[in-house]
Order: structure tokens, then C-alpha cells, then sequence
């Protein structure tokens, strides 16, 4: 059984923000294809609302998927906000320390 995964924008995307809804199995064979289309939408250059309510399955392939996209949000100064984060994918978030960074993701990289 293969394992799909794709985003679509949401009809509530509007000048305030883009609206990606995340759907399907976020895994180690979906990541990195979901990666490239959700970067893309990224360089749109409006803020991002990711909403993960129609993920089914995810393990820690999603949790770097959401890093990544919070890291290159913070490096473009894109706002970012991660809406229905899976309770178990935030329970891994939590044993990595970085439950705090999905909830409220900065908007910019600090200065070296």
C-alpha cells in the first residue's frame, strides 16, 4: 500500500495569508515531494496558515517538514502559523523540545 500526501489552497486564502491545508500520510516516502510544492507556495511571499486538520498519519519526516518550512518562513520574515497540529506529531514535538517552536513560530531568524 503506498502511502499519498498532497496540500491544496484553501478557498479562505485571501491577502491577509495563504491557506494550505495538508492532507493524507506525512511520512518518510511523502515528504519530501510535499516539501518542493509547499516551498513553492512559500515563495508566493504572503503569510502561510497551514492547517493539518486532513492528516491522517504522521511521524517524525512531518515534524521535520514543519521545521523546514517554519525555518524558511523565519528566513524570508513570512509569518507562519501551524492550525490542528495531530496530537500524536505534537507529542513528538514534545519529546523533541520544539512543541513551543510549532505553536508560536517566530517570524524572523535571530542575528548570529
Amino acid at each position: 500500500m503506498s502511502n499519498t500526501a498532497w496540500l491544496s489552497i484553501d478557498d479562505a486564502s485571501t491577502t491577509e495569508g495563504l491557506h494550505i491545508c495538508l492532507h493524507g500520510s506525512l511520512d518518510f516516502t511523502t515528504v519530501p515531494n510535499l516539501w518542493s510544492q509547499l516551498r513553492e507556495q512559500m515563495e508566493q511571499d504572503k503569510p502561510i496558515i497551514l492547517k493539518l486538520h486532513a492528516v491522517t498519519h504522521a511521524n517524525s519526516a512531518a515534524l521535520a517538514l514543519l521545521l523546514e518550512a517554519i525555518a524558511q518562513a523565519a528566513a524570508w520574515a513570512l509569518p507562519i502559523t501551524i492550525q490542528a497540529i495531530p496530537s500524536s506529531l505534537l507529542d513528538l514535538a514534545r519529546l523533541s523540545n520544539v512543541d513551543k517552536l510549532l505553536l508560536n513560530p517566530p517570524s524572523t531568524l535571530p542575528l548570529k
